[in-house]
């Protein structure tokens, strides 16, 4: 809208790193904030108090799924600090977002496979608990919650055929799990 107002500052050309580009924002009036990395455990800290304040964070990640995404921002701290950090994450988590781009199936294009994981009581009481590996059951049986586990929607477009079970086989994240849902 006209009354929009977008800022961006480049790490190594604004500031010097994002820990610096949070304090900043910190600072300053600003509803939503995208941080393309977390590369050490001050900028996590820096993101958590700025959601801590009300604000959006957007945080884009390399990892192979949401679970995981988590579990390495949680182990960016000594294992002393993880529990501060799981009840921080467990309290202001909105979502996590986790895409894959495949081949489809007789196509040179791409497909967006997604999972999403939604913060449900259920959810944020196994990340303060510390459980992670209790996330993976609740994304494949949460569908109901508006939660997308990448095998589930895998399974879904090889049974439309919009994906090549070798493709999916490759790269499913627990391959007796897509078995089991692919009904292949």
């Amino acid at each position: 809208s006209a009354e929009s107002v977008v800022e961006q500052r480049e790490v190594g050309r604004d500031v010097h790193s994002f820990a610096a580009a949070l304090q900043l924002v910190k600072q300053e009036d600003v509803e939503v904030v995208y941080v393309s990395q977390i590369p050490d455990q001050l900028t996590l800290r820096n993101v958590l108090e700025v959601t801590e304040s009300g604000r959006l964070v957007v945080i884009v990640t390399s990892s192979v799924g949401s679970v995981r995404a988590l579990e390495e921002l949680i182990h960016l701290y000594p294992e002393r600090e993880r529990d501060l950090v799981r009840s921080l994450l467990a309290e202001h988590l909105l979502g996590v977002l986790h895409q894959r781009l495949l081949p489809r199936n007789g196509s040179s294009e791409r497909i967006l496979v997604p999972e999403l994981l939604l913060p449900t009581p259920a959810v944020r009481a196994v990340l303060r608990e510390g459980n992670l590996t209790q996330l993976v059951n609740l994304l494949q049986t949460s569908a109901a919650e508006g939660m997308i586990s990448f095998d589930r929607a895998l399974a879904d477009f090889v049974r439309s055929g919009t994906i090549a079970l070798t493709t999916a086989l490759r790269e499913a994240q627990d391959p007796e799990a897509f078995t089991r849902l692919s009904g292949r």
